[in-house]
């Protein structure tokens, strides 16, 4: 809920309307909705309007919430004409077939609300006309619902549409203050803090205080959830914020935050807290398609949702299988549901995608008030917003196109279109940088083909048009952006890529609104070119908290391996002996992470025939999978015992995996990390010297250097864990390489088999079994 600091609740139209009406069925996946907002068709019909129409007249009216809480309900009236029989009209974009017999009832109710709220301005007004316009993209002018209606209609309408609303606000307000009552009193739940752990609250807290970003390097194993989401909590009692979103980067670090609310045990607060999983993961009927022809849960869903709404604003706290409990109980979409609760929940954990993309993001997210955002792993938000706002055009997809136009009439204006796009895109050649002014002649040409296909969506049988039309989208939102910030090339694979190469705008106007800001992770350096690469401001504040474990309990030494891409074949047998070496010096359990599933392969084969049993990651692992996976690191082993892991660096095993104690012995990474060379890459590295900095460095090296620190933290987890980090490439010796390597690894050089076994000498061997 969004409050003003009078105290009173704004509520937008939209939003009350909403609440109530938001249609019968579900929907495809794919809609205008996704890839427009509506404003080109408002814009042109409202260009189109004569004189003496007005548009986006401001509206508002107070009214009494529960308990009496001020609410101040607000909205613009799309097109109004004044008279003694005043006229509001609704605009609505519609794109395809089949227009409505009758107006959507929650377009109806939008125009409702204008209504009352005039008549509230206008004591004496008797009568107005609620008008719903159906019009194109273009404006022109689909269909038009017309209805004169009287004071008491729209006074008696207005009250039925407001009272659930009511009724879910009362029983917010109960829950908040139960739930801000349990955050004062809720205490840390550990004796002590670990060191580091209390400076990074303080500084989390301040930040949500003073609506700042702050930018945080922790250590791997230090407990940043908790150091960040504890503060986060107080604020949100007390509030400084009305919503903490938790934002990961990657499926594995969502389950550490949830985590953290189990270290109160029976001391739970009185918490909504959720997490925000992908449809795919939630979906009930897989093989269906997402209409209420085929999936039973998109019939009636909107006629249930709000019932299993209200039962889970009842509790004090929400448990993990919420979503999925009443989703079954209401038959409902697991997703849609989660959906609908992400607006009312108190913290929600949920992917970067939804927050900062601006093909998928949930927008009410922010819309309801000063949220706080803390992005784990923030090493990765550069390349993830690079990859938000870039888009590409593939010939193949625009010849599957065409294929699927078949059955449309010879002189149909889609077919003129795609073949105009064909044609131009053709033009460009296939390799290359294209220009600026050379490109636009395309993007015009797409960005009428977008339009077309979506008037002719319902005539084109061909199952891939959704997922063609959001990366059409996506390649005009790109073409937007400021030409600064993106540069136009063919790729190694002749596909037309406009990519983003400046993050920084995109990412400091979503979150300038914000009630803080903490973006932190264990190799978030060098700390201040990433604040400068994430458009941080001069008030923004960096931190480095240094490692709390003890530095001899690492050991990390340096193999001087041939590791560049000509002299991989010939490294094999070496990196053979390293894994050799480091598990015959200490029999545990390892992971050995490589540059490429093919050379993974290489160095497999290599082990196979020396007799090394291992277990390999393999591509598009699934989630049971990876359990399966990682568990046989939490089973025991015999002292003469092993288990060995091959892993690709910058996978999903190399980051957000905790496998404290004897868990986990050491890794071994091969190779510094660097990306593969494409063109793609040249064309970052050029963007970064064209503004003054350092573009290999930048581009490559630190991208390389912070996969391999992440890989090798996965070793020292807590202050009682030893082991040991082997780095197998001559060049870690050399600068930069040397110095982005994190600062409590003492690296050694020398005999492998030496410095292994003086370390392993000095830890006290468990008598049995590995633990």
């Amino acid at each position: 809920m969004k409050k003003s600091e009078s105290g009173t609740l704004r509520l937008s139209v939209r939003t009350l309307v909403e609440f109530t009406l938001h249609g019968e069925d579900l929907v495809a996946p794919f809609s205008l909705r996704a890839l427009r907002d509506g404003t080109e068709g408002h814009k042109a019909r409202q260009r189109q309007l004569p004189q003496p129409w007005q548009a986006e007249v401001p509206l508002h009216m107070d009214l009494a919430g529960p308990e009496g809480m001020p609410i101040r309900l607000s909205g613009r009236m799309d097109a109004f004409l004044d008279g003694d029989v005043p006229l509001i009209e609704e605009i609505k974009l519609w794109s395809g077939e089949n227009l409505p017999s009758s107006p959507l009832p929650a377009h109806t109710a939008q125009a409702l609300c204008y209504a009352r709220m005039l008549m509230e301005e206008r004591s004496d007004l008797a009568r107005c006309t609620c008008q719903v316009t159906y019009v194109s993209a273009r404006g022109d002018v689909l269909a038009t619902f017309p209805e004169d209606t009287d004071r008491e209609t729209v006074l008696c309408r207005f009250e039925v549409l407001l009272a659930p609303y009511l009724e879910f606000l009362d029983r917010t307000s109960v829950h908040l203050r139960r739930r801000d009552a349990d955050l004062h009193a809720l205490p840390f739940p550990y004796p002590a803090w670990r060191q580091g752990q209390r400076e990074m609250s303080g500084q989390v807290y301040y930040a949500i205080r003073t609506g700042k970003r702050l930018f945080v390097s922790m250590p791997t194993g230090t407990g940043k959830s908790l150091a960040v989401l504890f503060p986060s909590l107080k604020a949100l009692g007390e509030g400084l914020t009305t919503k903490v979103l938790y934002v990961t980067e990657r499926t594995t670090g969502q389950q550490s935050a949830m985590d953290t609310f189990s270290l109160w045990d029976e001391a739970v607060p009185a918490i909504w807290s959720m997490t925000l999983t992908a449809k795919d993961r939630l979906c009930p009927f897989p093989e269906a398609a997402c209409s209420p022809l085929e999936c039973p849960r998109a019939r009636g869903h909107g006629l249930r949702d709000n019932d299993a709404l209200m039962e889970a604003v009842s509790l004090d706290a929400w448990p993990p299988d919420l979503i999925w409990r009443l989703s079954e109980k209401h038959s409902l979409c697991p997703f849609e549901f989660a959906l609908r609760l992400s607006s009312v929940a108190d913290v929600l954990v949920l992917d970067v995608n939804y927050l900062l993309d601006p093909g998928v993001r949930i927008r009410q997210l922010t819309e309801s008030g000063s949220v706080t955002m803390l992005f784990d792993e923030a090493h990765h938000l550069l390349p993830r917003i690079r990859d938000m706002l870039s888009g590409w055009v593939d010939r193949a997809d625009l010849r599957q196109l065409v294929q699927a136009m078949r059955g449309l009439k010879r002189g149909h204006p889609l077919r003129k279109c795609a073949r105009k796009a064909i044609s131009l895109l053709k033009d460009l050649g296939s390799e290359g940088n294209v220009s600026r002014e050379a490109l636009s002649p395309l993007a015009q040409a797409l960005q009428e083909l977008m339009d077309e296909l979506l008037m002719s969506y319902g005539e084109i049988d061909w199952p891939e048009k959704g997922e063609f039309l959001s990366n059409l989208a996506a390649f005009l939102r790109a073409w937007g952006l400021d030409p600064d910030r993106t540069s136009a090339f063919f790729d190694e694979h002749h596909v037309l890529r406009l990519m983003c190469m400046d993050a920084s705008s995109h990412f400091r106007e979503n979150t300038a609104h914000a009630a803080g800001v903490v973006c932190f992770s264990a190799t978030f350096s060098p700390l201040q070119s990433m604040k400068q690469l994430l458009g941080g401001e001069e008030e923004d504040a960096c931190l480095s908290i240094p490692s709390p474990f003890p530095r001899e309990h690492l050991y990390c030494h340096i193999l001087p391996v041939p590791m560049r891409y000509g002299q991989r074949e010939q490294s094999v047998p070496l990196l053979t002996g390293a894994i050799q070496t480091m598990m015959n010096m200490h029999p545990g359990r390892y992971i050995a992470f490589f540059p490429s599933f093919a050379y993974m392969l290489l160095v497999a084969s290599s082990l196979e025939d020396a007799g090394i049993p291992f277990q390999m990651q393999t591509r598009g692992m699934g989630l049971g999978e990876r359990d399966a996976f990682l568990s046989a690191y939490r089973k025991p082993l015999l002292l003469s015992e092993s288990l060995l892991s091959l892993c690709v660096l910058g996978g999903i095993f190399s980051e957000g995996i905790d496998l404290p104690g004897r868990c986990l012995d050491g890794v071994l990474i091969a190779g510094l990390g660097l990306p593969m060379v494409s063109p793609a890459l040249d064309e970052l590295q050029r963007w970064y010297e064209s503004q003054g900095m350092s573009g290999f460095y930048l581009a490559a090296q630190v991208p390389g250097l912070q996969k391999v620190a992440q890989a090798g933290g996965r070793v020292i987890r807590t202050c009682e864990d030893r082991g040991v980090v082997i780095l197998c490439d001559s060049r870690f010796s050399m600068e930069p390489y040397r110095s982005l390597l994190p600062e409590h690894w003492q690296v050694q050089t020398g005999d492998l088999e030496a410095g292994l076994k003086e370390f392993w000498d000095a830890i006290p061997s468990p008598d049995d079994s590995h633990t």
